[in-house]
């Protein structure tokens, strides 16, 4: 864990990070969890869990042919940046509302209760880097994603990178 990540608000904090920055839209109440430590533990008896079930998440639903045309489409509409914006989160941001906020929204929401945790999480996110996130790609079987999945992803991970730390919000 990152120095300055040591309370549960501030593990919280850098999942809502994580979804989106990969446009995760599953972060409901039973894709969270607190862990009980065994008895023996003289610390804390309760913690988060390590985040889990992003399925929902690097717009998986999206067809190859999709995808294609988002990467070379010359309306603006149709570009990765405009279809990140689209991403949904599972919180609203009070029970009035009729659609959830967008991830980026839920991240800026939940961040400014954060303190200090929120900078942490964004200084982890300014340090991954492109070859990073190539290697971590070309680690993909090819049966399992295809190169302009592989690309698409890229561009929706660096898009998002960029938005986050230039404090973008879209609501």
């Amino acid at each position: 864990m990152p120095a300055g990540i040591d309370t549960a608000l501030a593990v919280f904090s850098g999942y809502l990070l994580l979804d989106a920055w990969i446009a995760n839209q599953d972060r409901h109440h039973e894709n969270w969890a607190a862990l009980r430590a065994p008895s023996e533990l003289a610390s804390a008896n309760l913690y988060l869990a390590p985040t889990y079930d992003h399925g929902a998440s690097l717009a998986r639903n999206l067809t190859d042919a999709e995808r294609q045309e988002r990467l070379i489409s010359r309306d603006r509409g149709r570009q990765i940046p405009a279809f990140v914006r689209r991403a949904r989160s599972a919180f609203y941001a009070d029970t009035g509302q009729a659609k959830p906020m967008t991830t980026m929204a839920a991240w800026t929401a939940f961040s400014s209760h954060a303190g200090n945790s929120a900078a942490v999480w964004l200084n982890q996110l300014r340090n991954v880097d492109v070859a990073a996130l190539h290697r971590v790609l070309d680690e993909v079987p090819p049966q399992r994603m295809s190169q302009v999945a592989r690309e698409f992803t890229l561009q929706l991970l660096l898009e998002n990178q960029r938005r986050l730390l230039a404090g973008e919000n879209d609501e």
